[in-house]
């Protein structure tokens, strides 16, 4: 409600209110070709002014944390998924090599003995599939393993950030 009316504001009444309030006393700027912001505030004291300014930077700081926290969190679930598929296609690649080995009664080590001639392009073609899937899934998870460390164990972001404000009470 109003001071001195009896004007019942709506919820997003309410907060329009505020926003225009805090606009009407805070500014901030993009500056240094865009590597930091200026937040300045005037306030009834230097030290509100300057405690204002320091909550919306650290608002500001919270929000883009809690972005790279989630594009992380996406990227590692991603990269979980391309693992979880390789390994599947690698069991069903080794399925098929192992009844085309049983098939034709071949041996896997004599093969490997006799120079690795295979009697089959087919065979040479899905050996090779497996190789480039092991190839695959190993950088996945290095992969994986990188973006689980900057992540962290509990999902909050452990990558060091730096933000530089400048803080200056009108």
């Amino acid at each position: 409600a109003l001071v001195g009316s009896n004007v019942t504001l709506s919820a997003d009444q309410e907060r329009a209110r505020h926003v225009n309030a805090l606009r009407a006393v805070v500014s901030v700027t993009l500056e240094g070709g865009g590597n930091y912001l200026r937040i300045t505030a005037a306030g009834g004291t230097g030290g509100s002014a300057t405690f204002l300014a320091n909550a919306i930077a650290d608002a500001y700081v919270k929000y883009e944390e809690d972005q790279r926290e989630e594009a992380s969190r996406r990227a590692v679930g991603w990269l979980n998924q391309q693992v979880y598929e390789l390994r599947e296609q690698i069991a069903r690649k080794e399925q098929t090599l192992g009844e085309i080995v049983s098939t034709n009664s071949l041996s896997i080590s004599a093969l490997e003995e006799s120079g690795r001639q295979a009697p089959s392009s087919a065979l040479d073609a899905l050996e090779s599939e497996l190789q480039r899937l092991r190839g695959l899934l190993e950088v996945g998870v290095h992969v994986a393993a990188e973006v689980g460390r900057v992540v962290g164990v509990d999902g909050h972001a452990q990558a060091r950030v730096e933000h530089r404000f400048h803080f200056r009470a009108n």
